[in-house]
């Protein structure tokens, strides 16, 4: 069984067999090359890095699985996850039963059984913002994961963190990608779509495409499984509620045709039973309720202008009620609450375990809020020089060799106020390895 990158049409038109195209370099950034190396570097790659607390049927997110096409209701129901999750299906541990998981960026989330619970395999593989896949890239019956950039792959042989396998680059940047066993010889290889024309190869590598066809319409929703159970996958179109189903590359009319689902749900397909046949599931986001109409509330009240002193903004640990306030506690004279428009909030694991995270300020457009301190006038510039041996920052140094740089941003009360913000290479790391906090604020992650 092999999972998609997108999900099926009706309608198989027959075309001429053709190859793909395996240049378009010119159009792959060079970011897209960045070692995974100096990834795993960084961070080390162990089970230390995943979150410990278990991931549990109370977080309301539901799994649906049916082993036959004949519609109903589901045979195996359940909750795993969390509601921002993006569920992935494979066979972990080569049983022949396809179970599912759960990733969070670069974060993958295992279980080797069709149950709520914990967590059976963990582990972390390319970077967040790369497309995922999965599927049994060397034939020894376990699946495993895969990453794309651009039109470049990365495969990886085992469930466990660190660098690929495999590399290669096959299509162009803008090609949808399937993956399936296209010849049955129990090696999952891929297919890149390209309006409705397919191509798809049997070898994991760049080069011609093995065959060429034209299927569906622009923009359906492919699903890929072994549907009759001869050992190769064909594709199948999801449309609505409706699944169309064909065992074959010929033209025609859809062999299996049933309704499963509810049109708001994320398509899913594996062998939940372990008969060779892959049958659909579907995995449900709860939905969330109309938030109630709030009352107007009057116009607050004018505050009084704030001094014209360019205060430090603290939007981490140094903030009211974080683990380092003691630093800053009792040396200023005003404490305003605010919010820096043209920043986000980025937070990965702190090295001291007394402290939760480790917060960077980047720049973005969400917004991230802070308290903006106001110190002493006689004590204002050696309060600024302590902060500033606080954050590790030297006016004037390499910021290669340093965590945070001191600059103004403007802030929600039309004033200006010093940010310590990440420098570029903390950034990266943030971004690669962290968590982005939409709401800007550390009391609210």
């Amino acid at each position: 069984m092999a999972l998609t990158a997108a999900t099926v049409s009706a309608i198989m038109i027959a075309g001429p067999i053709t190859v793909a195209d395996d240049g378009d370099d010119a159009e792959a950034p060079d970011s897209y090359a960045r070692p995974y190396d100096e990834a795993r570097d960084a961070v080390p790659v162990d089970d230390t890095a995943a979150p410990l607390t278990s991931l549990l049927a109370d977080d309301n997110h539901n799994f649906f699985l049916n082993n036959s096409w004949e519609g109903g209701n589901a045979d195996i129901e359940f909750t795993y996850g969390k509601p921002t999750d993006h569920p992935v299906v494979g066979d972990w541990d080569g049983d022949g039963v396809d179970t599912v998981g759960v990733r969070r960026d670069q974060h993958f989330y295992l279980r080797n059984t069709n149950s709520g619970g914990n967590r059976d395999i963990w582990l972390m593989f390319g970077h967040r913002d790369d497309e995922f896949l999965i599927g049994d890239w060397d034939g020894d019956s376990i699946d495993t994961v895969g990453a794309r950039r651009g039109h470049e792959f990365f495969l990886r042989n085992s469930l466990t963190s660190g660098d690929p396998d495999v590399t290669f680059k096959y299509g162009r940047t803008d090609d949808d990608v399937f993956v399936g066993d296209w010849d049955g010889d129990g090696v999952d290889t891929l297919a890149v779509r390209r309006g409705h024309t397919f191509f798809v190869k049997n070898e994991i590598s760049g080069g011609i495409a093995d065959h060429e066809f034209k299927y569906g319409r622009d923009g359906d929703e492919i699903q890929v499984g072994d549907w009759d159970g001869d050992g190769q996958d064909t594709f199948a179109v999801r449309r609505g509620i409706e699944w169309h189903i064909r065992n074959d590359f010929e033209s025609g009319p859809a062999q299996t045709v049933i309704k499963y689902g509810r049109e708001q749900d994320s398509a899913i397909v594996g062998d939940w039973d372990g008969d060779a046949t892959d049958t659909p599931g579907v995995h449900r986001k709860p939905v969330e309720p109309d938030p109630p109409e709030e009352p107007e509330e009057p116009e607050p009240p004018k505050e009084p202008p704030l001094p014209r002193q360019v205060p430090v903004m603290v939007y981490g640990t140094l903030r009211t009620g974080q683990p380092a306030h003691h630093v800053v506690q009792g040396r200023f004279n005003l404490n305003v609450l605010s919010r820096a428009g043209l920043l986000e909030l980025w937070v990965t694991d702190h090295p001291y375990p007394s402290y939760p995270v480790w917060p960077w300020a980047v720049p973005g457009k969400t917004g991230l809020t802070g308290e903006m301190l106001f110190f002493p006038q006689e004590t204002y510039t050696a309060e600024v020089r302590r902060m500033d041996d606080w954050e590790g920052y030297t006016p004037g140094g390499d910021p290669n060799k340093m965590n945070y740089i001191r600059q103004k941003e403007r802030t929600a009360h039309d004033k200006n106020a010093w940010v310590y913000v990440a420098t570029p290479w903390r950034e990266s790391y943030a971004k690669n390895y962290g968590t982005k906090v939409i709401s800007g604020d550390i009391t609210r992650f």
